[in-house]
């Protein structure tokens, strides 16, 4: 921090030293003015900190279709074989689409986190 003061006789403007006391050495007379000014220098830092947080579906188009085949296929080769046979090869088709489906929509959770300064 710096600075600097002005002292000033109050009649006739004439400057003198801040620290001068009594009257004025050109007029005489005993009243002053004071200036005071004063610098002062700062820094500032911005900064930016961001989180992003949420969760996307993704969707494998092939691998949907590939599922919706199978049990397409289960159920109309469970039709035509009728009886055991034909419950058995839905009941294990449909578990075959249902383990492809798991894959086939993923859900992610993800977060992102952003700093700049």
């Amino acid at each position: 921090m710096s600075g600097s003061t002005i002292k000033k006789c109050r009649s006739c403007g004439n400057e003198v030293n801040p620290q001068h006391t009594g009257k004025c050495p050109k007029c005489g007379n005993v009243g002053y003015d004071i200036g005071v000014s004063i610098v002062e220098h700062t820094d500032i830092k911005e900064s930016l900190d961001v989180v992003h947080e949420g969760k996307r579906t993704k969707k494998s188009y092939p691998l949907l279709i590939i599922s919706f085949v199978i049990v397409f296929v289960g159920s109309f080769g469970g039709y035509l074989a009728v009886g055991v046979w034909g419950v058995s090869i839905g009941i294990v088709l449909g578990l075959v689409s249902w383990y492809v489906g798991i894959y086939a929509i993923t859900t992610e959770k993800f977060r992102n986190h952003y700093h700049k300064e």
